[in-house]
């Protein structure tokens, strides 16, 4: 699995309860091949917070588990749940 740096995430910001500042975004990505493909993964049906979870590029399989580099298909940045 890539070792990506522990992001500086500030969970002072009400509006915006996690997130990852664009020169750590831009760190983590130029680490990547330049043919990765990003991804938001999802589940569920309602959503009841108003921002997705983001994080540091994950390595994902064809069914959005985390897996190894040699696995993924493609790296996941975020992740949003819905249910009812």
């Amino acid at each position: 699995m890539t070792d990506f740096a522990t992001p500086r995430i500030s969970l002072a910001t009400p509006m915006i309860p996690d997130h990852i500042t664009v020169a750590d975004m831009i760190a983590a990505l130029s680490r990547l091949p330049d043919d990765a493909r990003l991804v938001v993964t999802h589940s569920g049906y309602y959503c009841y917070d108003d921002f997705a979870d983001i994080f540091m590029p994950r390595p994902v399989d064809a069914d959005g588990n985390t897996c190894s580099d040699a696995d993924a298909i493609a790296y996941s940045i975020g992740h949003s749940h819905q249910s009812y």
